[in-house]
C-alpha cells in the first residue's frame, strides 16, 4: 500500500483547497515514532477539502515564511544551531498520510490548533479562528508547475476573501517582549513630534527623549526592536503582498497577538523620524562587539549590555518603510482600515511605483520578484495592456523582460530606467541593459524613492519632483523587442569623476568641484530668460566670454551685466536660518546666480531636503557647518599623531586634505573667488583652516620638533574658536541625507557644458549624459560598437539614472539641441 501523500487534481483554475486542523490527538509512543515527530510535540493531524473560490466557506489565511523566521540570535552558535534545525523537514498527518512541512510551519500549526474554532480575540487585534485555513505550502501542489502558476494568479483574491489573515512572525525569542514594549511606546508618538525626532543626532541621549516627551529607552530595547524588525516576514516579497491584500490582518509572534495597527504606527514613527539607520548603527555596534554604544559611551549602564549575532544582514532593506508602504498601497487599492484610521485613496499605484516600494524585498524564486506584485495592481488596467499571467516554465530573463514591458505600459514613461541596478551587481547578464535585474537589490537607490514626498501633488504620487524631459513624452513601440527605440538628446559626455568611501571623505569631491568654471551655465541661461533676451545671442559652448568673474559677451555680442557671476548675489552666511526656516538676511536667494558652493551642496543631496524640493538654503548652511565638523575631526586625528616619524605619511595626507578644504572655502583655487566662508567669521576661518594647513605642512618636514612644545600651542586658540559652536544635530541631518543620496554613487563633471552630477559608481569617463523622452531624470548611456557606422553610434547601453544639476526640469529642451532616435540594447 502506497503511504505517500498525493494532492487531488483541482477541477479548475478557480478552485482552491482548504485545510481543516483536527483537535489534538492522543497517540502512543509507537505512533509518535511512526510519524517521525519530536517527543516534545504532538503530531498535527489535518485534512484537505476542495472548494470553488467564489463559493468557499469562511476561512483564515496564513502569511508566513518558509525558512527560519528569526535572523538575530545572542550568539553565532545559537544561529548555526537554528539554521541546522530549520533545514530539516517535519511530518504532519494530512488525509491520513504523512506530509512534510518546514519547521516554521509546524510551529504555527502546533500553536494554532490550541485556539478553539470560532474563538475571537477582539481586544488583541481581531483574531478569529475559522474552521478552515488556507496555507500555500499544503493547499497548493508545489510539485505541479501548472497548478502553482494558476494558484499564484488568483492568490491576491484568496487573501482578499479570507475572513482573517494571520501574519505568523515565528516563535518568540529573548528579544520579543522588550521589542513589543518599545513598539507600544513608539506607536503613541504623535506626528507633530516627527520633525524634532528627525533632528536628533543621537537617539540614545537622555536630553532628546526629554524634548520629545518620551521615556528613556535603553540601548538593549532598541536592539530588541531591531531583532524583531529583522524577522524574515518583514522582508519577503510574498508576505508584503499578503499584508497589503488581507482584509483583516493580525500578527502572531510566538504566543503573543500583536495588533497590526500598533506595528504600523510604530513603524510610521520610525520611518518619519528617519531613525532606522540609527537603530541599525546601534545594532551593528552590539554585533561587532564594540565596547562603545551608539553615542560613544565606553561603558553601558548595568543591565544594558545587549548581545547579538546576525548572518547576512541586508543594510539596503528598511522594514519600517516597507510596513508603511504596505498601508500606503492598501489605501491606494481602496482597502479601508478603520482601526488604523487609514481611509481609501482615489489612486492606486502602478507597477513602477510598486517596485520603488518593494524592490529590495526577498524571494527564494527569482520570478516572484515580478509575480508577487501582480496582485497589487488595480483591476482597471490602461487600455491595451495585457495582463501578465504567472508561468513558472518561463526563464527568469523572459519574466523580467515581460515585467519591464508591463511596467512601461502602466506608467507610459521610462521610470523603469531608474530601477536599473549598477551593472557590477547584475546576476542575469543576458538581460538587455534597459531591463532591471529585479533579483538583486537596487543599489544605489533610485532618485524617486529618495523623495517620495514629491511623487505627486495631493495624493502622494503621480507628478515627479524632477522633469528633465519636460513635456517630451515616450512613444511606446507596438511590440517589445530586446532593442528599445526611444527619442532623446545626447547632451554631453563625462570627462572627470570623483569617488569616495563614506560621508567623512569629501576631499575627492571638493577636488572635482574645484574644476568647475568661473560660471555655471544656469547663471547665463537664467539671466537671458529673466531679461527676455534669449533670442538676442548666439548661445552655445565656447561662445561665453568671462573676465574677472564678469560676463562680457555671448557670441561676440557685449552684454550689459555689471556684476560678477558666482559671487555678487551671495553674501556670507553669518547665522543659522530663522526659526521659520528662512535664510533672509543671511543668504540672498537670487533665482539667477548660484555659486559653486551652492551647486555642489545641491548636487550632493539631489536638491532635496527635509521633504522639500528645491532644497531650502538652510541645507547649504548645514553643509557649511558639516564641513567645519570635518575639520574638527581632521584636526584631532592629525594632532595626536603628528610627533611620530612612522605617521609622516598619514600627516602628509591630512595636510593635503586641509589644503583642499582651505582652497575650497577661501577661494585660493581658481574659480572660487568670493565663495562663501565656512566660518561664521572670515578671520576665524583664516586663522584655523589656512593657518593650520600651513603649520601642519611645515612640521611634516620637521619631524624632529616636539609636538607638544611646537605644534599644539600654535593652533590651540584657533581650535578653541572653531570648536565652540558646531551643532551635532545639523551634522547628523547632513550626513543622513548625503549618505542616502551618494551611497553607491560617484560625482562627475561633463566636458562641454561643465555640468556637475552624480550617478552609479560604474560610470566611466566618456559616458553620455542624455535626456530621454519620458524619463524624469537624465540617463547615463554608454555607446555600443566601434563608431564605424551612423547606426552604431545611436546604440547605447544603459548605465543608470543621474542627477545633473541645472538640467532636472526641462532646461535642455530650451537649448535647441537635436532630438535623436536612440536605441537601447
Amino acid at each position: 500500500m502506497d503511504n505517500s501523500f498525493e494532492h487531488n487534481v483541482l477541477p479548475s483554475g478557480r478552485h482552491i483547497r482548504l485545510l481543516e486542523i483536527h483537535p489534538r490527538p492522543e497517540l502512543s509512543e509507537d505512533e509518535r515514532s511512526k510519524y517521525q515527530v519530536y517527543l516534545d510535540t504532538e503530531p498535527v493531524v489535518c485534512s484537505l477539502k476542495t472548494f470553488p473560490l467564489d463559493g468557499a466557506p469562511e476561512y483564515n489565511a496564513l502569511s508566513y515564511t518558509w525558512g527560519n523566521p528569526i535572523s538575530v540570535y545572542e550568539s553565532k552558535e545559537q544561529a548555526d544551531e537554528a539554521e541546522r534545525l530549520f533545514e530539516e523537514s517535519r511530518t504532519i498527518i494530512c488525509n491520513d498520510k504523512p506530509f512534510k512541512v518546514q519547521l516554521n510551519l509546524q510551529h504555527f500549526l502546533l500553536m494554532y490548533r490550541r485556539i478553539p474554532v470560532d474563538f475571537e480575540l477582539t481586544d488583541l487585534g481581531g483574531l478569529f479562528r475559522s474552521k478552515y485555513i488556507w496555507i500555500d505550502a499544503i493547499c497548493i501542489n508545489q510539485e505541479s508547475i501548472s497548478e502553482r502558476s494558476a494558484q499564484v494568479a488568483i492568490m491576491g483574491q484568496i487573501y482578499r476573501k479570507a475572513s482573517v489573515t494571520i501574519m505568523w512572525l515565528g516563535r518568540d525569542d529573548d528579544y520579543l517582549m522588550d521589542a513589543v514594549k518599545l513598539i507600544e511606546v513608539l506607536s503613541k508618538v504623535t506626528p507633530d513630534r516627527y520633525p524634532m525626532m528627525r533632528a536628533a543626532s543621537q537617539m540614545l541621549r537622555a536630553r532628546n527623549y526629554q524634548a520629545m516627551g518620551l521615556p528613556r529607552i535603553p540601548e538593549s530595547a532598541w536592539f530588541s526592536l531591531y531583532a524583531f524588525l529583522q524577522r524574515s516576514w518583514f522582508k519577503r516579497a510574498w508576505t508584503l503582498q499578503e499584508g497589503v491584500l488581507s482584509a483583516r490582518p493580525v500578527a502572531l509572534c510566538g504566543g503573543a497577538t500583536l495588533p497590526w495597527g500598533i506595528i504600523y504606527r510604530a513603524c510610521q514613527t520610525i520611518s518619519s523620524a528617519k531613525w532606522y539607520a540609527e537603530i541599525g548603527n546601534t545594532a551593528a555596534n552590539v554585533m561587532d562587539g564594540s565596547p562603545c554604544n551608539a553615542i560613544g559611551q565606553l561603558t553601558r549602564p548595568k543591565g544594558e549590555e545587549p548581545k547579538g549575532y546576525q548572518a547576512g544582514r541586508n543594510p539596503l532593506f528598511n522594514p519600517p518603510q516597507a510596513i508603511v508602504s504596505i498601508f500606503d498601497v492598501r489605501a491606494g487599492l481602496g482597502i479601508e482600515d478603520k482601526a488604523m484610521k487609514i481611509t481609501p485613496d482615489t489612486c492606486a499605484y502602478d507597477f513602477s511605483q510598486l517596485h520603488t516600494f518593494f524592490r529590495n524585498s526577498c524571494s527564494t524564486e527569482d520570478r516572484d520578484k515580478i509575480y508577487a506584485l501582480l496582485g497589487l495592481l488595480p483591476s482597471d488596467a490602461p487600455d491595451g495592456v495585457e495582463p501578465l499571467i504567472p508561468d513558472y516554465t518561463k526563464s527568469v530573463e523572459t519574466v523580467y523582460f515581460e515585467g519591464a514591458w508591463l511596467q512601461m505600459q502602466w506608467s507610459k514613461d521610462l521610470q523603469l530606467l531608474g530601477h536599473v541596478q549598477d551593472a557590477s551587481s547584475s546576476k542575469y547578464k543576458g538581460l538587455p541593459s534597459w531591463v532591471p535585474d529585479y533579483s538583486v537589490d537596487l543599489f544605489p537607490n533610485n532618485l524617486i524613492s529618495q523623495q517620495r514626498f514629491n511623487l505627486s501633488k495631493g495624493n502622494g504620487r503621480g507628478d515627479m519632483a524632477y522633469s528633465a524631459s519636460g513635456d517630451l513624452s515616450l512613444k511606446l513601440p507596438p511590440a517589445i523587442t530586446p532593442v528599445l527605440p526611444v527619442r532623446g538628446i545626447v547632451y554631453d559626455a563625462i570627462t572627470e569623476t570623483a569617488d569616495f568611501d563614506n560621508s567623512f571623505d569629501l576631499w575627492s569631491i571638493l577636488e572635482l568641484a574645484s574644476h568647475l568654471p568661473n560660471f555655471y551655465w544656469d547663471e547665463v541661461l537664467n539671466y537671458l530668460r529673466a531679461t527676455n533676451s534669449w533670442n538676442e545671442y548666439d548661445l552655445g559652448p565656447g561662445t561665453i566670454e568671462i573676465k574677472d568673474g564678469f560676463l562680457i559677451s555671448i557670441g561676440g555680442k557685449p552684454i550689459g551685466l555689471s556684476r560678477p557671476l558666482s559671487s555678487s548675489s551671495l553674501v556670507p552666511l553669518t547665522s543659522p536660518p530663522a526659526q521659520d526656516g528662512s535664510a533672509k538676511g543671511y543668504w540672498h536667494d537670487s533665482p539667477r546666480f548660484q555659486t559653486h558652493f551652492e551647486v555642489l551642496w545641491r548636487t550632493l543631496i539631489a536638491d532635496c531636503w527635509e521633504n522639500q524640493h528645491p532644497a531650502p538654503l538652510e541645507a547649504g548652511y548645514t553643509f557649511a557647518r558639516c564641513l567645519q565638523h570635518k575639520i574638527q575631526l581632521l584636526f584631532w586625528a592629525t594632532a595626536f599623531r603628528l610627533d611620530s616619524d612612522e605617521n609622516k605619511g598619514f600627516v602628509d595626507q591630512q595636510g593635503r586634505r586641509l589644503t583642499v578644504l582651505s582652497a575650497f572655502s577661501k577661494g585660493e583655487r581658481a574659480g572660487f573667488k568670493g565663495e562663501i566662508s565656512l566660518r561664521a567669521s572670515a578671520a576665524h576661518d583664516d586663522a584655523f583652516v589656512s593657518g593650520f594647513a600651513r603649520i601642519l605642512l611645515r612640521y611634516v618636514d620637521e619631524t624632529k620638533l616636539s609636538f607638544m612644545s611646537k605644534f599644539l600651542p600654535a593652533v590651540a586658540t584657533a581650535a578653541n574658536v572653531l570648536f565652540e559652536s558646531i551643532d551635532g544635530d545639523l551634522v547628523h541631518l547632513w550626513d543622513s541625507r548625503f549618505s542616502q543620496v551618494m551611497a553607491g554613487r560617484k560625482l562627475f563633471l561633463t566636458g562641454t557644458w561643465k555640468r556637475l552630477g552624480t550617478a552609479a559608481k560604474s560610470l566611466q569617463v566618456g559616458d553620455k549624459v542624455c535626456v530621454l523622452a519620458g524619463a524624469n531624470v537624465p540617463i547615463l548611456l554608454r555607446a555600443v560598437g566601434d563608431g564605424g557606422s551612423q547606426d552604431r553610434q545611436k546604440k547605447f547601453r544603459v548605465v543608470g539614472e543621474a542627477y545633473v544639476h541645472g538640467i532636472m526640469h526641462g532646461e535642455v529642451l530650451k537649448e535647441n539641441l537635436p532630438l535623436d532616435d536612440i536605441f537601447l540594447v
